[in-house]
């Protein structure tokens, strides 16, 4: 029997099955998460995960008549996103994080009050995970204070 997964990057689309029902005839389960055949893998680990959202919130403004009004969000996301990008020199090399800026603004010539990014964070064990999440986490408080957000 083979069954595909609903919202396997994120929306718990196995937890759901299981809840279902749709392994209870089964007597053995395996995962297969399809890759390039050069990524074959006899003994394959797991990394814990976590993801959460940064919102920044800053102030509009027009970004040309009265710049130094605005408190730019974007600027603000923008900085954490390299800052996380600059941790992973720091990185052991077991250690993931992805992050992608959803929203940043909706004019250019306005100020952006608001950023949001998307945050991943992928370890080996749950306690490696959380320190690498407290470390991103600093990364987006650094960004925040940084361009007056707090």
């Amino acid at each position: 029997m083979i069954l595909g997964t609903p919202a396997e990057e994120g929306g718990g689309g196995k937890v759901k099955m299981i809840d279902s029902g749709c392994y209870s005839d089964l007597d053995f389960c395996m995962m297969v998460h399809p890759a390039p055949s050069v990524h074959d893998n006899v003994f394959p680990f797991s990394l814990a995960f976590t993801s959460f959202i940064a919102t920044f919130k800053g102030h509009s403004a027009h970004a040309a008549a009265f710049p130094w009004e605005g408190i730019n969000a974007l600027d603000a996301a923008v900085s954490a996103y390299n800052s996380i990008s600059m941790l992973r020199q720091q990185m052991k090399p077991t250690w993931r994080v992805h992050t992608i800026i959803t929203e940043g603004g909706v004019k250019p010539n306005i100020i952006p009050e608001k950023a949001v990014i998307e945050i991943a964070v992928r370890a080996p064990t749950k306690e490696e995970m959380e320190s690498l999440k407290s470390k991103v986490v600093a990364c987006c408080q650094a960004a925040a204070k940084a361009t007056g957000i707090i």
